[in-house]
């Protein structure tokens, strides 16, 4: 059986004891960085730095979630998206992209 809307799911990290779920910046979190020093100068290549576009959370083996959408597709980075993810509710209520391998039907 797959992972289905509105049912729970329990994090089973591939690599290591834990796994990562991620959603994009709000508004206050991207300000934040702006008026940090982290946003300030220049990059070992003479570049100017780039803000974040998304927002890591750390889960550990056994959490349980809620699947909110079983499938999707992750198009907040520079790069090209990153495939076979979901949609995930954690027990905090924040509502996380992460890979559908680090998960199992609870």
């Amino acid at each position: 059986m797959g992972l289905r809307k509105n049912e729970p799911a329990r994090v089973t990290p591939v690599h290591g004891p834990h796994t990562h779920g991620w959603r994009a910046l709000n508004e206050a979190e991207l300000d934040a960085w702006y008026a940090s020093d982290d946003a300030k100068g220049m990059t070992c290549d003479g570049e100017t730095k780039l803000a974040p576009r998304r927002k890591r959370f750390t889960l550990n083996d056994g959490d349980i979630v809620t699947i909110i959408k079983g499938r999707a597709t992750w198009n907040g980075d520079f790069g090209g998206p990153v495939r076979n993810c979901c949609v995930v509710m954690t027990r905090d209520g924040e509502f996380l992209f992460m890979k559908r391998a680090s998960l199992v039907a609870a």
